[in-house]
């Protein structure tokens, strides 16, 4: 009858105030983003850019080395720059997967 109807959704409210993850069922399943996720993508990317291979990708498209005739700050030496500065992160970039991949067979993610 309506009369338990609004008995129970008095009783509905009065169990405690509802979040706006919980009142809405589409947001089941959907995680935050949190700084840990963020530093998981940000070694991914590192990933990414440690496996390219200078003389078998780099250099058939042009990014192997600098280019002398372009200046220091121009995109493309920018880009060539980091892609050799990545490849002096292997060793780290080891660990830093090894700790990541240890974290998350302990605590799940």
């Amino acid at each position: 009858s309506r009369a338990a109807a609004v008995q129970e959704h008095g009783r509905h409210r009065a169990a405690g105030p509802r979040t706006a993850a919980s009142s809405c069922p589409a947001n089941k399943g959907v995680k935050m983003l949190s700084l840990w996720s963020l530093i998981k993508a940000a070694v991914l990317c590192l990933n990414a850019l440690t496996i390219l291979h200078r003389r078998r990708f780099l250099q058939r498209v042009g990014f192997h080395e600098p280019d002398p005739n372009l200046s220091a700050t121009s995109p493309k030496n920018q880009v060539v720059g980091l892609l050799l500065a990545v490849q002096y992160m292997k060793v780290p970039l080891i660990a830093a997967n090894s700790l990541i991949i240890v974290v998350e067979l302990l605590f799940g993610g």
